[in-house]
């Protein structure tokens, strides 16, 4: 739900999410995939798809490592079960200590990892609950405005988030700059400035949470070999034995990648690997059965989704199980769309921002209102205008064949750090 750089205490964010290849252009029917319009990055993919592309060399992966960290971490089973236990525990104290500073923290922290890590989003509504709580029980402090601060964050409330942590500094005189670069960061503001502040705050304590924070900063500036290189120095530094961070290292890696880089063929080998080590990682399983799908592995695909979206509070699995179910099982395709919708209404309701842009993905493919979806599009660009979001407008745009947004969205865009992706679809927007 959160801004992706947060350290894995924190909630790391929605994942930045990639629909289906294929080969069409501008102006497509809006029930087809999410993301038609994206280009095609080998020549192994294009063949399976059906696609016509010249061949290519193989990517040189000299050096890329999928699974770097051969230490031994405790079972996922036995992690989810301690969190879950430290979540209940906590809950139980806070009934004797209700106004208890270090257990509202860590509560909020451990239910916003286990929102992050399972789509547990009853959770984002009781960090909410205590952050305001903190709040009422301790008005004159500054860490409670900052636990509150993490809520709205969580929930991607970004103006609400800085408002808060400027009024924490002037009660208690905390510079609170370094806090402020995950919410720039989510919107694609004043990158430089981020890296400069996250490096600098590595150098003086190079732990685990601070070396992903600059990855995640060198991976928004689009310097990704540098980034990977980042993410896989955090994992020599980390030094516990839960394998909750080192499946988070794999996704976000994955992310980068498949999403940000345009190479899907690491994204699919780090987003196994994110799996193996946790296996109920929600988002981590949909990114990698998007890749699967995209692979020509339709079934193993849907398997897996239908696994995954028991587990999940989360309506995305949902919508991409029936986008995959759709061409041999319409009727069924067709119920799942309607439970999918069903989901994000309930999460527009309770945290209006947070979800903008998986909602607008949905609605652009099997939620079949593309207007909609382009006005949500619209909504989070207001909201967080970094290369995400205008790729996510300019395919709601492109699915509600309306060019003149579609070339107005470009044109704004100009000013993002692109990824990859992004820079292609500038280069042919042809709306000059």
């Amino acid at each position: 739900m959160g801004p992706a750089n947060a350290g894995p205490a924190q909630v790391l964010g929605p994942a930045i999410r990639r629909g289906a290849f294929c080969c069409h252009g501008f102006q497509q029917d809006p029930n087809a995939s999410l993301t038609m319009y994206r280009t095609v990055l080998t020549a192994a993919l294009l063949t399976v798809l059906g696609c016509a592309a010249p061949t290519a060399p193989a990517p040189d992966d000299t050096g890329f490592d999928p699974a770097p960290f051969d230490r031994p971490t405790t079972s996922a089973k036995i992690a989810q079960r301690n969190l879950d236990a430290t979540i209940a525990g906590q809950e139980r104290a806070l009934i004797a200590r209700p106004a208890d500073p270090a257990l509202l923290v860590s509560l909020s922290d451990a239910l916003l990892t286990r929102s992050q890590f399972r789509g547990t989003f009853a959770d984002l509504d009781r960090v909410k609950q205590l952050g305001a709580e903190a709040v009422a029980q301790h008005p004159e402090a500054g860490w409670a405005l900052e636990l509150r601060a993490n809520a709205h964050q969580a929930v991607h409330a970004f103006d609400a988030a800085e408002a808060d942590l400027r009024a924490a500094t002037v009660l208690d005189g905390k510079d609170r700059t370094l806090a402020a670069t995950t919410i720039w960061l989510a919107r694609g503001e004043r990158l430089h400035e981020v890296l400069a502040l996250r490096r600098a705050a590595a150098e003086r304590h190079p732990t685990f949470r601070n070396r992903t924070a600059v990855a995640a900063a060198l991976g928004a500036l689009g310097r990704y070999p540098e980034a990977d290189a980042e993410w896989v120095a955090a994992l020599d530094a980390y030094r516990d034995v839960s394998p909750l961070p080192v499946a988070y290292v794999a996704f976000q890696r994955g992310v980068m990648w498949s999403e940000q880089a345009d190479r899907p063929d690491r994204g699919l080998r780090l987003y196994r690997e994110a799996v193996q080590r946790f296996p109920a990682y929600g988002v981590a399983n949909v990114h990698l059965a998007e890749l699967e799908w995209q692979a020509g592995d339709a079934t193993g695909a849907a398997q897996r989704l239908e696994r995954i979206r028991e587990l999940t509070q989360d309506p995305e699995p949902t919508g991409l199980l029936s986008e995959i179910v759709a061409a041999d099982s319409p009727t069924r395709a067709a119920a799942l769309s309607s439970q999918a919708r069903d989901g994000y209404e309930g999460l527009f309701a309770r945290h209006p921002l947070a979800f903008l842009d998986h909602g607008a993905e949905f609605f652009s493919g099997p939620g079949a209102d593309p207007g909609r979806a382009l006005r949500l599009a619209e909504r989070n660009l207001e909201n967080r205008a970094n290369a995400r979001a205008y790729e996510i407008a300019l395919n709601a745009a492109e699915a509600a064949g309306d060019r003149d947004a579609f070339c107005d969205i470009a044109r704004r865009a100009a000013s993002a750090t692109p990824t990859v992706g992004l820079r292609q679809r500038l280069d042919d927007a042809a709306c000059r």
